[in-house]
């Protein structure tokens, strides 16, 4: 998404042709986003009686570059909506 966004930003795609794509994938990653982060591993998945335990499992929380730089282009190219 980042490369597309960048590409378009910079006048090298036409906007017509991919600005749909782009909007359903940015979205898809704002929601994946949390507290600042996105999921990126949880601990093991053990043995568990029921589905609580895997939904209230922890997990780490990190924004990767290739991430942030994807919603930067994204935010650029949404920004004239």
């Amino acid at each position: 998404m980042a490369v597309y966004a960048r590409l378009i930003n910079q006048g090298w795609l036409p906007e017509q042709k991919y600005r749909d794509i782009l909007q359903r994938a940015y979205k898809a990653l704002l929601q994946m986003c949390y507290r600042g982060g996105f999921a990126e591993n949880g601990s093991g998945t053990g043995f568990a009686l029921n589905s609580d335990y895997y939904l209230r499992r922890p997990h780490n929380f990190r924004m990767s570059n290739q991430l942030a730089l994807a919603l930067v282009e994204a935010d650029k190219l949404f920004a004239e909506i």
